[in-house]
């Protein structure tokens, strides 16, 4: 049922800083900033201090899932307690997670990012990749989209240990 779990400390970082933290391991990015609504821009001021996240990956079919969309992925996730991720943690992620196997995609299941395209809006996620050089981190529309079972899908568990307790049961089972 859980493929794995990664507890990473997040926040604390501008978002240049954690692009700079990319580069330097030589991690392909899109750039955010210049296609969202400056999500980024907001908080690079205000930036909160550090925090521990535990993150789950599981396959839809490990949420009673079959090929589902967005909406549907959001909703299951909320009703037996998993959190969505806070946007930046992608970053976080990407940086921890580089034993991805190739071809391997990992959607970081947060709110809906607003993209500016040319004259039209797009709603994305946050997609983590690899190829056989290469690790990613890029967009994946959700407009229409059908995750597969062989999708991975990122999670928070709740650090609340109230908002936990069903959580880990079901977890284990």
């Amino acid at each position: 049922m859980l493929i794995k779990r990664l507890v990473l400390k997040t926040r604390g970082l501008s978002l240049l800083e954690l692009q700079d933290r990319l580069k330097e391991k030589g991690i392909y990015y899109e750039d955010i900033k210049n296609n969202s609504d400056d999500i980024f821009l907001r908080r690079a001021n205000n930036l909160p201090p550090p925090e521990k996240f535990t993150v789950v990956l599981l396959y839809p079919s490990d949420l009673g899932l079959e090929n589902p969309c967005y909406k549907k992925i959001r909703e299951r996730s909320q009703e037996i307690g998993l959190k969505l991720c806070p946007i930046e943690l992608a970053y976080y992620l990407r940086q921890s997670y580089d034993e991805q196997s190739i071809g391997e995609r990992i959607f970081v299941v947060t709110n809906p990012i607003k993209r500016n395209v040319g004259c039209w809006n797009n709603y994305t996620l946050i997609v983590l990749e690899r190829d056989e050089n290469n690790l990613f981190l890029k967009y994946a529309p959700i407009i229409n989209y059908q995750w597969e079972k062989e999708s991975k899908l990122a999670f928070v568990i709740p650090s609340d240990p109230k908002e936990r307790e069903n959580l880990i049961s079901w977890l284990k089972d």
